[in-house]
């Protein structure tokens, strides 16, 4: 279920995943034919490899990954070319997550919250890692970097604000663009010129906030319309002309199955390529089944989403009951015997003949 893929100079695919047996695997296609390649033959099923990363600088084949042992969580920077089978995994450090970027400046930026779950910032440049260290003082729970053509950092991330989360963007200055009791589950943005269009998802629904002054200033965010056949969610972009993932990498975009709502020539600066298989596996009818199969999946997927807010709108509710009887059980309930006989005093009292001379004022 993990994989990445990234596209050289002449559009031709190399991805990178993890067989079902754990081995390693590289894959590439030139449009015609798909080459398979072995990097780490696995001899346990139990090590687990997440979260790839791939760039292709200067024709060599660059791929991050966390690798799962029963022991320790790392992160592994592998490095090779046409001979994969003699690359050496190198071992960042230990951690269960990453990100990074690539600056045609000073080489890639390695984001990471290390064992005991501090963040961490790396610099690789010419086979050397360096230690950096971030402008920012707030406490950072998960990050995204991207840079744009000409090497400058960009970053966006969610901060832990005593009781709430803050979505934040930086470059040289802080901007809050977002900010609420939960924190986002997925946050990306993308870079054209002067426009930076951040996206994020709250739960089921997803927002956008757009600069176009190069993000000194943000416009009010708004909410990606889901419609009864699409729902917003992640999709990576890929070109031909920007191999090292330069301005973009992943955006939020409406989708129905494998197709999405991406306005390419006006956002990406690159027109929208479809890869036809000349050869046919199958009828028809199995194609329309196949749909009919999508198509039940994606409508039981959102029937789940759909319980599981309204699961928790339950718990919500069901917290606030239970803290409304806990406090009336506490009130204390008046001696019954002593309210019967101020009632049959009350009753028995002649209004009238009652001298009120010595009775007592209350404030």
């Amino acid at each position: 279920p993990y994989f990445d893929i990234a596209t050289d100079e002449n559009g031709n695919f190399h991805l990178i995943t993890q067989t079902l047996e754990g081995s390693l695997i590289y894959l590439t296609y030139d449009f015609e034919n798909w080459k398979k390649f072995i990097v780490l033959s696995s001899k346990t099923k139990e090590n687990t490899m997440t979260d790839f990363k791939v760039f292709i600088i200067e024709g060599r084949i660059h791929c991050f990954y966390v690798l799962h042992t029963k022991d320790k969580d790392m992160i592994i920077h592998h490095i090779f070319s046409d001979n994969p089978k003699h690359a050496t995994p190198k071992v960042i450090d230990y951690g269960k997550s990453f990100s990074c970027a690539f600056s045609k400046s000073n080489g890639l930026h390695i984001f990471y919250f290390d064992e005991s779950e501090k963040l961490r910032y790396k610099i690789y440049s010419n086979g050397n890692y360096t230690e950096s260290a971030l402008s920012s003082e707030d406490n950072i729970k998960s990050i995204y970097p991207i840079c744009d053509e000409s090497g400058d950092l960009h970053l966006l991330y969610v901060a832990k604000m005593t009781s709430f989360y803050t979505l934040i963007y930086f470059s040289g200055e802080r901007k809050i663009i977002s900010f609420g009791e939960s924190a986002p589950n997925r946050f990306c943005f993308y870079i054209k010129g002067k426009n930076i269009c951040i996206q994020w998802q709250e739960g089921i629904k997803s927002y956008s906030c757009e600069s176009d002054d190069s993000g000194n200033s943000f416009k009010k965010p708004i909410q990606i319309q889901d419609t009864k056949s699409k729902r917003a969610k992640p999709a990576r972009v890929r070109a031909p002309f920007n191999p090292l993932g330069l301005c973009r990498d992943i955006c939020i975009a409406p989708s129905y199955e494998n197709e999405f709502d991406l306005n390419f020539e006006d956002v990406f600066e690159i027109k929208q390529q479809k890869h036809k298989n000349e050869k046919t596996y199958y009828n028809s009818k199995e194609v329309d089944f196949q749909n009919s199969i999508k198509s039940m999946s994606y409508k039981i997927a959102e029937n789940e989403m759909e319980i599981s807010r309204l699961r928790l709108q339950l718990q919500d509710i069901t917290a606030k009951i239970s803290s409304l009887e806990k406090s009336s059980n506490q009130i204390k309930t008046p001696n019954t015997e002593e309210n019967v006989e101020n009632i049959d005093t009350f009753k028995n009292t002649d209004i009238e003949n009652y001298n009120f001379e010595n009775s007592k004022i209350f404030d």
